[in-house]
């Protein structure tokens, strides 16, 4: 598959919320491509089955139907430009609806040489959003082989134990997942915290600095450990109380603020118990840094 800045995906709405490793597992199957045209080369056609979608990442191209001389759209006439997309647009999602034909309703031609992105219908799940707009297309991506462990580990966890099915099942909307490299810091003590993580693979080091500015390991975080959640809670002052940083390679399930608030909120017992654990680990943190 040729090279291109996968930034370029990121930057797309219905790419946008996904992680870097979710887009790097889209970029590398092998039913997905970038595609070079050359200018006025066609790159759908009308009529044509459809089994992808496309994203333009350079150059331009233009969306034509077949049109009568009444102006209506048939099978036979000249080919009338409707539209014209450039880099970040894409195409062809229609004839991967539900409940369609199948089929191309427009062709679509290169404006100057240009690459696009296939993306194969197997990793693309459309359906109309008939709550907000009829003609509104949601587009979210099928399940990739980290989902489920992702899913099974928010559903075991305490924190997370008053969040509906759906919530669940629909946690790309409200995580992410980022990945960090054996030294690399998570947070520095004393940041402002906006984010709590959970660990997915790998291991991680919870450490504060001592009175002789040396580094105080407290804890190894290992799979399915959290952390991050205690500056998050109202009572605190929004501060990281220590740094964390990654031990080996390891991935990371990254979720907001405002989340793990609602989670707390629908769930007082909840609440009570990380006051403890928030009281207990200041005291802790105390008396490591007179060490």
């Amino acid at each position: 598959m040729a090279e291109f800045d996968p930034k370029i995906l990121k930057g797309i709405d219905i790419f946008g919320p996904l992680s870097d490793v979710a887009i790097e597992q889209i970029l590398t199957a092998p039913e997905n491509a970038v595609e070079s045209y050359a200018a006025k080369e066609f790159i759908v056609r009308e009529q044509g089955a459809g089994d992808s979608m496309y994203v333009v990442l350079t150059g331009s191209v233009e969306v034509l139907i077949r049109g009568g001389a009444s102006g209506r759209q048939v099978s036979s006439g000249r080919e009338i430009p409707i539209s014209t997309m450039h880099e970040g647009d894409f195409f062809g999602e229609q004839a991967l609806l539900p409940g369609g034909y199948g089929k191309r309703n427009a062709s679509v031609r290169a404006i100057t040489d240009c690459k696009v992105f296939r993306l194969h219908k197997k990793y693309v799940d459309l359906h109309v959003n008939r709550d907000l707009d009829l003609t509104m297309t949601q587009i979210t991506m099928l399940e990739l082989p980290q989902d489920k462990e992702v899913r099974e580990i928010l559903e075991s966890m305490r924190l997370f134990q008053k969040l509906g099915e759906k919530e669940i099942r629909d946690f790309r909307q409200w995580t992410e997942i980022i990945e960090v490299m054996p030294h690399e810091l998570v947070f520095r003590e004393r940041e402002p915290a906006e984010n709590m993580y959970i660990v997915l693979e790998g291991e991680l080091e919870v450490f504060i600095k001592s009175k002789t500015d040396k580094d105080t390991v407290l804890v190894v975080l290992k799979q399915g450990n959290y952390f991050g959640e205690l500056a998050l809670l109202d009572m605190t002052r929004g501060k990281r109380n220590a740094s964390v940083r990654a031990k080996t390679r390891a991935r990371l399930i990254k979720i907001p603020r405002k989340y793990f608030r609602l989670s707390l909120k629908r769930d007082p017992s909840l609440v009570k118990a990380m006051q403890t654990i928030n009281k207990a680990q200041k005291a802790r943190l105390k008396a490591a840094k007179k060490q």
